[in-house]
Formats: structure tokens, sequence, C-alpha cells
């Protein structure tokens, strides 16, 4: 068994919908799995029936197509033993995150900690540690999926954080796909 692993809060920055459309373009007719452990503003049940109704239409589809990928959904506070257990689990064989940035990146740091290759957009603040070396000795540790800056859009503006006019990635989600 094959399966990816993807880590986020749903929401523009983190780019949750192109790391779906990547994996089933690339995947639907293959027995290969993507899991996300998701959230959407917190860990509540109406946040599980929220963004497990996202999903909802994935599933119909997968079914009603015979889709032989699997999409899996978990929600909800885990330990850092039981977050570490998904990060080292035998079926699980790769991180991916399609990020338009990062500050940090704790589920990549977590994922390359565990020694779990990581594929990721080759932009932002985990290339601090997913990347050794200076200058024409920088080797990235990771996949790096090839991407375009572009001005954040206004819908995903947020007052002291994402500022009007600052640029963001859009990761080349066939570069993604090759990757995965």
């Amino acid at each position: 068994d094959f399966n990816f692993l993807c880590v986020a809060q749903i929401g523009p920055r983190k780019n949750v919908e192109a790391v779906l459309n990547s994996f089933l373009d690339e995947f639907k007719d293959e027995e290969v799995g993507l899991l996300f452990k998701l959230n959407s503003q917190n860990d509540s049940v109406m946040d599980y029936y929220n963004v497990s109704s996202m999903f909802n239409n994935v599933t119909r589809t997968a079914k009603k197509d015979g889709w032989k990928c699997s999409v899996n959904l978990l929600h909800g506070n885990l330990t850092d033993e039981q977050m570490h257990g998904l990060y080292k689990h035998p079926k699980v064989k790769a991180f991916v995150s399609l990020t338009h940035g990062e500050g940090f990146g704790l589920p990549m740091y977590e994922a390359a900690y565990c020694k779990l290759p990581v594929i990721a957009t080759g932009w932002s603040g985990h290339l601090d540690f997913l990347t050794t070396g200076k200058g024409k000795k920088t080797k990235k540790q990771f996949a790096a999926v090839k991407y375009e800056l572009q001005e954040i859009p206004e819908h995903a503006v947020w007052n002291g954080v994402l500022h009007k006019g600052s640029k963001w990635a859009h990761p080349d989600t066939n570069d993604a796909r090759k990757k995965m």
C-alpha cells in the first residue's frame, strides 16, 4: 500500500485543493491513497462536520466513477505520539504540501524528522530546514515542486499577516504530479 499524507488547516494559504486535485489527476486509476489530517478552524465537532461535508462530493464522485484511489480524512486532536505514528506508519510513504507560503512549516518539519520523504512547494519558510549548504552548494533535501510567484488574491489578504500586494507561490501542478 502506498499512501501520501497531508497535514494542514484548510484555508487559502495551505492550498489543500491543489494537493487533492493533483493527486486525483495522477492516481484516480491506481490503488494509491491520500490521507488528509485537516481542520478548518479548530478541532470541534462542528468543524468536523464542515470539513467532512467538503469531502462528501469527492467520495460520491469516486464511487460513481469507479476510482481505484482512496482519499481519507482524519480530523480532531491527536497527541504528539499519535501524530508521530502517522508520520511513521508503514503505509504512509511520503508527505505532500503544495502551500502558497509558510512561516515555518511544522508538519513538513515533523515529516522530515521522521524520515518521511517530503514533496513541497520549492519556496518559503520550510527551506530553512529542508535545504543544506549555501549559495551554489545549496542542496534541497526534498522533492521541490516548481512554482511561480504571484500577487496574493484579495480574498486571501489577512490583516497583519498576508498583506495586499505581497506575493506567494503558485505551485506547478504538473510538476507536483510528477514529483508524487
